[in-house]
């Protein structure tokens, strides 16, 4: 099967889902690095309340994005709308303030600074002392562990804890929409599997979020849609349940992922 096949059959049921509200919409977005270019036709859409994933190789475009999204880096050409509203080189603090926080791949946390004031960081666009506190308490009460530990450095917390103060900094802000960025990466398998336990929960309680990973087959366990990047376009699109059963798919773009499970 072609890839233009492939498209035709996976991408009717991405357009019977348009029922659902857009939080985000991302058309055919091109970003250059200098004299790269990086993307080269990137669309895809998430419904409120959606987990979605972009899957791909390494270079495939995938964190680049996420960056174009959050207003990192600035396209030159297509579109990006949240909520309707067209938000193309917007400040990442605008963004933010808007409801849409980024966890970054690798984590990016200050290893100096101790948990809490991590997590302080998370609330700087905020002004409400008392829903910072409040919101603080959440965390404290969705990841124990930061609770116990909130004192200690950055630097001094496992592989998994570091994430998931990097989660908890992120619902800091208090985001309508989530951007993961490769939330497994140097994890051991049993984290990876708390860690994609906690996004699922996270997405139950209302929070929309987009997934940047490239476990392939972990990812389309959890998600209810996926999009397949490759060489800075999208090329596949389809609901989990028809890109793990799509058997020319998963040979051609996610068979070494879903063999390795």
């Amino acid at each position: 099967m072609c890839k233009g096949t492939l498209m035709s059959s996976l991408h009717t049921s991405d357009m019977d889902q348009k029922v659902v509200k857009d939080t985000l919409r991302v058309d055919d977005l091109h970003v250059n690095y200098g004299a790269v270019k990086a993307l080269k036709g990137v669309s895809f859409r998430v419904g409120e309340g959606e987990l979605v994933a972009l899957l791909g190789s390494n270079g495939a475009g995938k964190t680049t994005t996420l960056k174009t999204v959050m207003g990192v880096l600035n396209p030159i050409e297509g579109s990006i709308q949240y909520r309707g509203e067209r938000v193309n080189g917007r400040k990442t603090d605008v963004l933010v303030k808007k409801g849409i926080t980024l966890v970054p791949e690798g984590r990016r946390l200050f290893q100096k600074s101790s948990v809490l004031e991590n997590l302080e960081i998370g609330a700087i666009v905020r002004t409400d002392g008392a829903g910072i506190r409040k919101t603080m308490e959440q965390v404290f009460t969705l990841f124990p562990v930061l609770q116990e530990r909130r004192k200690q450095l950055a630097e001094s917390l496992s592989g998994g804890e570091q994430q998931m103060l990097a989660i908890g900094r992120a619902l800091m802000s208090q985001p309508k929409m989530l951007l993961l960025d490769e939330p497994s990466m140097g994890l051991a398998p049993k984290i990876v599997d708390q860690i994609f336990d906690l996004i699922v929960d996270l997405n139950r309680t209302g929070t929309t979020i987009l997934m940047v990973e490239q476990n392939a087959s972990l990812s389309l366990e959890i998600v209810d849609r996926a999009y397949v990047l490759e060489g800075g376009r999208t090329m596949l699109s389809g609901t989990a349940t028809e890109l793990i059963n799509n058997n020319d798919v998963a040979e051609a773009y996610l068979g070494a992922s879903l063999e390795q499970h």
